[in-house]
């Protein structure tokens, strides 16, 4: 294929040719020339070829960790068939040694207000904060009674959800017996069954009691364990983890009561409240 510069020359040649016999005036090459480049650039620019020069910010495709990042702080996803909505918020944090959890607020339409029973026949609706969450890892669980046949009264645990890093929920499938009870009503007839590990096919769980304290183990399938101690539940807040430990034991995310504290020691979140409203500070964002 023939290059534009060489396409324009063969033009400009064919309409001097055309032009009347005799002597040239300057007019009649000036218009020539203006026609031959409109027609060029009307007809001949599709078939011309360009070509990258150089991987600077004004020819490169953005590449996510290559020197800048995209802008993909808000996500809206529709589920058309119930026509829930989910919104995702981003919120950037420090890069961490060996895993860094993301952190953002995400809002759910669906489970705004659910209905929750007890075997015993009684039934509330919760309000789950308007639909809105962050996205740290979680842990939520009901915490019911069962009398059995002679009146005596045992608690436990059910509905254990997980809330894992990007906010998505998962069912562990879990059942515990609060052992601080004389009366076994555990081995009663009609009794809950028991199941301390339980989860689905992207996280598995264990869990148990001690001294009334409820704690659970979460692992995902790269090997980092998210670990619950002594856990108050009911909560309507999912409750954060102690502690996150990566694959190799040596990763540790810890969570104490004033925020979030990183695999190198540095505090990345820290919760806070102004106005009766909740807060939180990322290290490394200006308050707007």
């Amino acid at each position: 294929m023939r290059s534009c510069a060489a396409l324009l020359t063969s033009l400009v040649s064919v309409f001097d040719n055309l032009v009347t016999f005799g002597a040239r005036s300057r007019v009649r090459q000036l218009a020539s020339r203006l026609l031959a480049g409109a027609l060029v650039i009307l007809f001949a620019a599709p078939l011309c070829r360009a070509q990258i020069i150089n991987v600077t910010d004004d020819q490169s495709a953005p590449i996510p960790g290559v020197g800048h990042n995209y802008i993909h702080m808000l996500s809206e996803t529709v589920d058309p068939a119930n026509g829930s909505v989910s919104v995702h918020i981003n919120i950037p944090v420090p890069k961490s040694r060996g895993f860094t959890l993301p952190f953002g607020f995400v809002y759910n339409s669906n489970g705004v207000t659910y209905p929750s029973g007890n075997v015993n026949g009684s039934q509330e609706w919760f309000h789950n904060l308007g639909g809105w969450a962050n996205t740290l890892p979680g842990l939520n669980a009901q915490k019911l009674s069962y009398f059995d046949s002679s009146g005596n009264e045992c608690d436990y645990w059910t509905d254990f959800m997980f809330t894992d890093p990007s906010g998505g929920g998962h069912a562990l499938g879990l059942l515990v017996w609060d052992t601080n009870y004389p009366s076994n009503c555990q081995n009663t007839a009609g009794a809950p069954t028991q199941y301390l590990t339980g989860g689905d096919s992207q996280y598995q769980a264990q869990g148990g009691t001690s001294t009334s304290q409820l704690f659970a183990d979460v692992a995902d399938a790269n090997g980092t364990v998210y670990e619950f101690n002594n856990v108050y539940l009911p909560a309507l807040v999912p409750e954060l983890p102690v502690k996150v430990v990566g694959r190799d034991g040596n990763n540790v995310e810890t969570f104490p009561s004033g925020g979030v504290t990183d695999t190198s020691g540095r505090q990345v979140l820290t919760f806070g409240s102004s106005g009766g409203a909740e807060t939180v500070t990322v290290s490394g964002q200006s308050t707007p």
